[in-house]
This record gives structure tokens, sequence and C-alpha cells, in this order.
């Protein structure tokens, strides 16, 4: 018998999770349809699997979502000291967080738009105008090899890649809201920014812009994969050829949007590891031996 199998066989011996009250309750699966220290339990693997979406893959595949489940589900009941089975209806209840990642990252990035990109919020024709040019400045969409605008520090002059400023502002207003939110409380994934977690912030203002096409918002569309996975793959490759271009200012940027990030959000800062002396110390002390051998 494999391992494969003998951890199958060890996890389905083990107790399913508890209903608060005893009894499966009827309707959609909730985490607070479990007893209380249970409900605790399912959270804490659901917001580590939205952590995984958004740092690592926005756009998982079934096995990679059936395989986070597992390991974040894993990883909770060690943190709880509790072993519960893996059951098909907490699964869901986990990798449902996939549509809750994005849907929730839609929302803080879409009221933004209107007044960190300049679109007005008239209904005159005028307005429609201005803003369908501007749309179509900012996402380039239209041309046969798109060179987007909407994420640099200048759009007009397209200088400081990844530094607009809506970008900082949906970081903290996403993930580091607090000290105890998401990004400070899962610096191994947040610190610095990935480049997958970029890509995503690109692609929702992509969706989001998408939304200003005619002049006016719409109002109702889907975030749906087959639309967005590509334009994510766009960015992150884009993303991938800026750090390749330019390693030490990428890296320099991504770190300080994580952490400028975590400074607005309370959180105590992450001690750096001792590195010894700094290449300018060591050059001093190495002139001053140097300066004592030669008047020996």
């Amino acid at each position: 018998m494999n391992r494969a199998r003998t951890q199958a066989g060890a996890t389905a011996n083990l107790p399913e999770p508890p209903f608060r009250g005893g009894q499966q309750p009827k309707g959609a699966p909730k985490a607070s349809d479990y007893e209380p220290g249970t409900s605790k339990l399912i959270l804490s693997a659901c917001h580590h699997f939205e952590v995984l979406v958004v740092t690592e893959d926005p756009f998982p595949d079934e096995a990679t979502q059936d395989r986070w489940a597992k390991e974040t589900w894993t990883h909770a009941c060690k943190m709880f000291d509790i072993q519960y089975r893996l059951t098909d209806r907490v699964q869901k209840l986990i990798t449902d967080r996939v549509s809750h990642a994005r849907g929730a990252l839609k929302d803080t990035v879409r009221p933004l738009i209107p007044t960190e990109y300049k679109f007005s919020e008239g209904s005159d024709e005028d307005a429609k105008v201005e803003n369908r040019a501007l749309f179509v400045c900012l996402t380039d969409d239209n041309t046969p090899e798109p060179d987007p605008r909407f994420y640099y520090q200048d759009p007009e002059t397209q200088r400081g890649f990844a530094e607009h400023a809506i970008i900082k502002r949906i970081i903290r207003e996403r993930w580091f809201t607090r000290a105890d939110a998401m990004g400070p409380s899962y610096p191994q994934q947040f610190s610095p920014i990935r480049a997958e977690t970029l890509a995503l912030i690109f692609t929702t203002i992509h969706f989001c812009l998408d939304q200003w096409a005619d002049g006016i918002p719409r109002q109702g569309a889907k975030f749906w994969d087959k639309d967005y996975k590509p334009k994510y793959q766009d960015h992150i490759a884009r993303i991938k050829d800026w750090i390749n271009i330019d390693t030490d200012h990428a890296k320099e940027t991504m770190q300080k949007l994580h952490d400028d990030a975590r400074c607005a959000s309370g959180a105590t800062p992450i001690s750096a590891p001792v590195k010894g002396l700094s290449a300018t110390a060591r050059a001093r002390l190495q002139a001053e031996r140097a300066e004592r051998e030669q008047g020996a």
C-alpha cells in the first residue's frame, strides 16, 4: 500500500466536523452551520485558501483547488489541535473562496476608478465621449499589440511601471485594513507583493475599466474566468518582463508596496534578518586594519 492510500485511509477514519445542534441544516452550506469551534476552524481554512488564490493563482484549476483545500484544512486542524475529516460539504465551502476572492477585490476596485482615473460621472453626451476616449487611452485594447497605460504612475508618459496610486490603495484597502487583516497575518505570502498578486490587481482594474467602454459605467457585469484569465496571463507576462528588465527596481517596488501597506495597517514591522556588517562597514574596517598594518 502506498503512502497516499495510507493517508487517505487514515483521513477517512477521522470524525466529521460536528454541526450546530447535531443536525445538518438545509440550504447552501455556511460555516455557521457548524459548532462554534468548528466554524472557526473552517473559516481559518477558508481565509488561508483565499490567500493562496490572491498570491499564487487567481484562476486555479479544479486539481489545484482540491489540493489547496486539503492543505489548508490540514494546516487549520494542526493550528486548532483537532482532527476532522474534510467532507465534500466543507471542501465546497473552502473552494467557493475562489470567486469570493476575486469578487471582493472587484468590489474594492470599482469605486476607486472614477476618482483615480478622472472619469466623468455625468450622463451627457460630452461626458460619454470624454470617458470613451479615456477608456481607450488607458487600456489600449483596440490595437493589435495592446500597451496599457493604467498601471503606470504617470499614464500619459508611461513612466513608473506598477506605481499608479490606485495600486497602493487597492492593496491597503483590500488586504491591509488593520493589523490582523489578511496581509499582515500572512507575511510569507504578501512580503513582497508577488507578481501574481500584481497581475490580479491589474486584471481587476482592467475589468472595472471595461465597464466604462460605452462612456457610462455598466452595472452587473460578471468577472468570468473565460473572459479575464487571458487578460491575467497577458498582465503577468508584462510584469515578468518588467522584473527581468529592471530587476532591482522591480523588487524594491514590490517590497515597498508591502511595507507601506503593512505600516498603514498598524501592524508591527517585520524584523529584518540579521546579516552582519554592511558592505560599507566592512570596507571601513578593512581600511582601518590596513592602516594599522602599514604603521606597524
